[in-house]
Parts: C-alpha cells; sequence; structure tokens
C-alpha cells in the first residue's frame, strides 16, 4: 500500500527542480523522510543509552558504598577475595562467599529481598555486574591504602 503526501515549495525551488529533469523527486522525499526518521530513533536511542549508563554508574556507586559501609563486618581475607578474585565472580560464587562465615553471612543478608509466592516465600539474591565491579573496586582501594 501506498500513502500519499503534499509537499509546499516555493518558486525558486520549483524552478531548480525543474532544472534537474533526471530526478525523481518522489524517491528524494521518500529518503529524505526515511533519513529523518532514522536520525529521530538514533536520538531517541541516545537518550535511552545515557539512561542505562546512568543506571549502570547508579549500580556501580551502590556496590562501592556497600562495602565501605559494612568494612567493620569485613575482615582482611573478605577484601582481598572480593577485591582479587580466582575468576569473575557470578551472582552464585559471590552468594557463596557471604555464606561462609558469620561476619560475611550478616552482610549477604543484606543483599538478601524476600517475595511472597504461591508456595511461600521466596529468597532472591541477584547482584549485577556493576554492582560486584563496584564491589571489587572499593576493596581494592581500601587494600591499596592500607598497606
Amino acid at each position: 500500500m501506498v500513502k500519499n503526501i503534499t509537499v509546499g515549495i516555493s518558486d525558486e525551488l520549483s524552478k531548480r527542480m525543474d532544472e534537474l529533469k533526471d530526478v525523481n523527486w518522489s524517491a528524494v522525499t521518500r529518503e529524505c523522510i526515511e533519513q529523518y526518521i532514522k536520525q529521530r530513533t538514533a536520538r531517541d536511542l541516545d537518550q535511552i543509552i545515557e539512561k542505562v549508563k546512568q543506571k549502570r554508574g547508579e549500580e556501580f556507586k551502590k556496590g562501592y558504598e556497600f562495602i565501605i559501609k559494612n568494612i567493620n563486618l569485613l575482615g582482611l581475607s573478605e577484601l582481598t577475595e572480593i577485591a582479587y578474585p580466582d575468576e569473575e565472580k557470578h551472582p552464585e560464587r559471590l552468594y557463596e562467599f557471604f555464606r561462609r562465615n558469620p561476619a560475611s553471612r550478616m552482610l549477604g543478608q543484606k543483599l538478601l529481598s524476600y517475595e511472597e509466592g504461591e508456595k511461600g516465600m521466596y529468597i532472591f539474591f541477584i547482584v549485577s555486574d556493576d554492582f560486584q565491579k563496584g564491589l571489587k573496586e572499593a576493596a581494592e582501594e581500601i587494600l591499596e591504602k592500607s598497606r
């Protein structure tokens, strides 16, 4: 299906267009409209990307501040494990880390969320990669400055 539109142009522009007899002005107009839509969508996409970056920054900050606020519950070995993990920590490994001993278990409890479901209470331990990076960087800085 094709939709026709009417475009108003000045007499001057009309004369200049008439000089270019071989040009399909409908195709040029169609291409210009498509390009405009792409640019407009890209700008909207840029705004969305900026919001995602801001959220990532917020998650990183939460992880960083989590370590700072709870430093009294962490020993040197826990800080070292957070700062310099053997491999990239996944949420499951981080959960296991926090469950391991009483001090870090108390800390891990702060990262759990509880939700009532059909079959009872569900417990979630969900931390983003950026939150984990914030944890790691805070632990690294504390260790570095304490030497």
